[in-house]
C-alpha cells in the first residue's frame, strides 16, 4: 500500500450491496466505503431503518473513489452484483 492506496486495483474503496433476500432477492441498497465493510454493515443492522433487514455482500474492492462511484451510479450494473444463488429462477 502506498499513500493510502492499494496497489492491486488503484484504490482503497469497496462497493457493497444490500439485498432483500427474505422477500424478493432485489438489490435495495448499493454503497461504497473505505472502511472494513463489515463495520458499516453492523451500523446498518443497528440503524432501525429498512437497511437493517438487508443481507450485505462486498462486490468489488481496491477501487478509487471515482471507480466506486461509477459502480454505484450506474443502475444497469447493479443487477450484475447479486450473488448467483439469488439470480436463480424460483420456477
Amino acid at each position: 500500500m502506498t499513500n493510502g492506496k492499494s496497489l492491486s486495483k488503484g484504490g482503497i474503496y469497496t462497493v457493497y450491496q444490500g439485498i432483500d433476500s427474505e422477500t424478493s432477492g432485489d438489490i435495495k441498497y448499493v454503497g461504497i466505503t473505505k472502511r472494513n465493510p463489515k463495520v458499516g454493515w453492523k451500523e446498518h443492522y443497528a440503524s432501525g431503518t429498512d437497511r437493517a433487514t438487508l443481507d450485505y455482500y462486498s462486490i468489488e474492492n481496491g477501487l478509487t473513489k471515482e471507480q466506486a462511484r461509477q459502480k454505484t451510479d450506474n443502475p444497469n450494473q447493479r443487477t450484475t452484483y447479486a450473488p448467483p444463488k439469488l439470480l436463480l429462477s424460483s420456477s
